[in-house]
């Protein structure tokens, strides 16, 4: 069959056709390619906006985490949080840099989003106080803003509650602390062999019968002493307040300082307490002249705001060759015997028959004026605002309501009875509980793993049983009296048998495997260390150790009055430590030596570690 010719204008048809199927798939193209492009671009903005996004969440956490935990720490002290209210602090990282920078030494720290301080990426924290509270409020606020397509910033709130801290009191600044004002006190038969510290008796102390008492330190009394017999001071004796005094009535030899030492009559106001000292005093505690002749020997004496009257060989015919009457003072010398040389710098003096010097008629260069300047220069110092004296005569065995912050609740009941010569091992970072009698045995308390606190929760007895304690440097043993509990430690044996005894002992001033010959000097106190634990009463306790005991401990048995408490630590106990009780009573036999022992506090020189009373207790996050 034969086709026929297709006609020219046909073909030119069919061309046409082909070029515009051509351009329109060749526009669909570009609308499909555009739309590609367009939703490519706005899914990596949206992409680059929701890094952002994610990376300002982070930030904002890691932020608030990182100064919480440092508030938590107290590397962002407790004072620096406070003084930030109502300001902005920024939070800056490193500067910003760009990939085409110059190598160096600290490239690559410098990248971190959000914190480079800039206005696109930047973040704050703004300290404000809660209404009506003191706890705080930090808001945190974070913005990373590269693509300039988001202007929102991340925003935290967190608020910290404020807890205030414990009123916990000091314990045992001084050496020795005892009595309380209006209160006879005896005292205990005590060698203290340091000059350091102080030894600091408050109300009536009776130091009368006390043959071999010693002190090297220097002793305060703000009350009424009796007069020794035969107890030696190697340190000056202030009598500190209006209400301190010497009893001329007491039996005995009276007061002797050893040495080139003195006598300070202060009397300054202190706790409310004002009004002239008056130095001589009857039994009762009325004024008095010393018409029974006792003794009060030193090299010299200081008075301020003081009054005395002496008839007799008190302090005259050179038992106080130098004397010096500041400033409120009456000084009276009515025996013609000579020997005194008195400084009078703004008081009242008649000495019969005595050397009185006018303040400025010293000769400049003489003995009278290196002496006036020595008393005047210590009697200042000992007078100084919230200086050292001041410190120690205020003093005051803490009362029941003041240990209450002491207290611990719950703990692990340790089982009385006797353990046999049983070793049992506890760890620190726990709490105990003890009542009754423990006899033959040995507790070890490791604290490297934390403090712990022992409740004697009823009255507890030691027979021949001993608390050793180690690693006592990195952490505390506390041993806590409830109110009205006694604790004796009673070595029945008298020496260390089998290798046992009775107290508590550390394992930094005596050994593991200790015995008897060690025991005979069983505290080997190194001078710095601190003793292996607390005891603290709470009010109307009594403890008690004797010889061959070994007490290595701090002790504050707190309350007054009707709550006072009572220690005795007799007959040569082994101990080492501090102590401080309204109530000591003495040993019928030799003394309680008391090698030097530093404060709870002292010589601390490293960091003390630091508890916030901040704690972060709420969140919440919110968009502006």
């Amino acid at each position: 069959m034969k086709f026929l010719p297709t006609s020219k204008r046909h073909q030119n048809n069919k061309k046409g056709g082909m070029l515009l199927l051509v351009l329109v798939i060749f526009g669909m193209s570009l609308i499909l390619i555009s739309s590609a492009l367009t939703i490519t671009i706005a899914s990596r903005s949206r992409y680059y906006v929701d890094a952002e996004l994610s990376q300002e969440r982070l930030t904002l956490i890691s932020a608030a985490e990182t100064v919480i935990d440092a508030i938590e720490n107290q590397e962002i002290t407790d004072k620096m949080i406070q003084g930030a209210v109502n300001s902005t602090l920024t939070i800056r990282g490193a500067n910003t840099t760009s990939p085409s920078a110059s190598a160096g030494a600290t490239s690559g720290l410098n990248i971190a989003p959000g914190l480079a301080g800039s206005t696109q990426s930047s973040t704050t924290c703004e300290v404000s106080k809660v209404d009506g509270s003191e706890d705080l409020y930090l808001d945190f606020h974070t913005i990373i803003d590269v693509t300039t397509l988001d202007g929102n910033s991340e925003n935290l709130r967190v608020r910290l509650k404020y807890t205030p801290p414990a009123p916990t009191p000091e314990i045992c600044t001084n050496m020795v602390t005892t009595g309380e004002d209006g209160v006879m006190n005896n005292s205990p038969k005590l060698f203290v062999n340091d000059p350091r510290s102080f030894t600091v008796f408050h109300g009536t102390a009776n130091v009368s019968n006390e043959s071999a008492s010693s002190f090297q330190n220097r002793v305060v009394y703000t009350g009424i002493v009796k007069g020794g017999q035969g107890a030696l001071y190697y340190n000056d004796i202030i009598f500190y307040g209006p209400n301190a005094g010497y009893d001329i009535q007491s039996t005995g030899n009276g007061l002797e300082i050893r040495g080139n030492h003195s006598f300070y009559f202060l009397g300054v106001p202190y706790e409310g307490v004002s009004g002239v000292q008056h130095v001589l005093r009857k039994a009762d505690g009325s004024n008095a002249t010393n018409e029974s002749g006792l003794n009060m020997k030193a090299h010299s004496a200081y008075f301020y705001n003081a009054d005395i009257t002496i008839n007799a060989y008190t302090m005259g015919n050179g038992y106080c060759t130098y004397m010096v009457a500041d400033s409120g003072s009456n000084i009276k010398i009515n025996r013609n015997w000579g020997g005194n040389v008195i400084i009078n710098d703004g008081a009242t003096v008649s000495a019969n028959g005595n050397t009185v010097i006018q303040r400025s008629a010293l000769a400049a260069g003489s003995v009278e004026e290196a002496e006036y300047n020595n008393l005047k220069f210590t009697g200042a110092d000992y007078m100084a605002n919230n200086g050292e004296i001041m410190k120690a005569a205020g003093r005051q065995v803490p009362t029941s309501e003041e240990m209450e912050a002491y207290r611990v609740s719950g703990g692990e009941q340790l089982a009385s009875g006797g353990y046999g010569g049983a070793v049992v091992t506890k760890d620190g970072g726990k709490n105990y509980r003890m009542s009754g009698t423990y006899s033959t045995g040995v507790m070890k308390i490791d604290l490297s793993k934390g403090d712990c606190t022992i409740t004697m929760t009823g009255n507890t007895t030691f027979h021949d049983f001993y608390i050793q304690v180690s690693n006592e440097f990195d952490n505390e043993l506390k041993i806590v009296l409830n109110k009205g509990v006694n604790f004796v430690m009673d070595d029945q044996c008298g020496f260390v048998y089998m290798g046992r005894t009775c107290g508590i002992v550390s394992t930094q001033h005596v050994s593991e495997d200790w015995h008897q010959a060690e025991h005979q000097a069983a505290v080997k106190a190194v001078s710095g260390t601190k003793p292996a634990a607390y005891i603290l009463g709470m009010g109307q306790n009594f403890v008690s150790a004797a010889r061959a005991c070994v007490v290595d401990a701090y002790i504050c048995l707190g309350g007054r009055g009707a709550d006072a408490s009572t220690l005795e630590l007799k007959d040569n106990v082994n101990f080492y430590g501090r102590f401080e009780a309204v109530k000591v009573l003495q040993g019928s036999s030799d003394n309680l030596n008391m090698a030097y022992c530093p404060g709870p506090n002292d010589g601390d020189t490293g960091p003390k570690p630091l508890t916030s009373c901040y704690s972060a207790e709420d969140y919440q996050f919110y968009y502006n």
